[in-house]
């Protein structure tokens, strides 16, 4: 399932279904195309910092990020809209994040240009 928040496209992915229902976890999940800043270093001051949105670099220079959840016990439709808003608050904080980290980037490339 593919929904949107902050102006951003996220997967939402269900496991453990049976018939298309009863599943026992979800994930939140999205990425941000490849930037020069992006590191190992920067997924793991994200990551030492936060306890559920985790963040990390793919193969390709991707940085990923991603949240799990157990659904064992049911999740009600209201639950799954809390989930929705917390993810959305957790990613413009992570959008954030980038932007403080891509400005001194920015600045380092201008230096290196001279």
């Amino acid at each position: 399932m593919v929904s949107g928040a902050n102006g951003s496209e996220f997967t939402v992915r269900f496991y453990g279904c049976k018939n298309n229902t009863g599943c026992d976890s979800l994930e939140f999940f999205s990425w941000y195309k490849k930037k020069p800043y992006f590191s190992p270093e920067l997924a793991n001051e994200w990551n030492r910092d936060k306890r559920f949105l985790k963040v990390a670099i793919d193969a390709d220079g991707d940085l990923v990020e991603y949240i799990y959840l157990s659904a064992i016990g049911k999740m009600t439709y209201a639950n799954f809209l809390d989930y929705i808003d917390w993810y959305a608050q957790m990613d413009a904080s992570l959008g954030k994040f980038l932007n403080e980290k891509a400005e001194p980037a920015k600045e380092a490339a201008k230096d290196a240009a001279k």
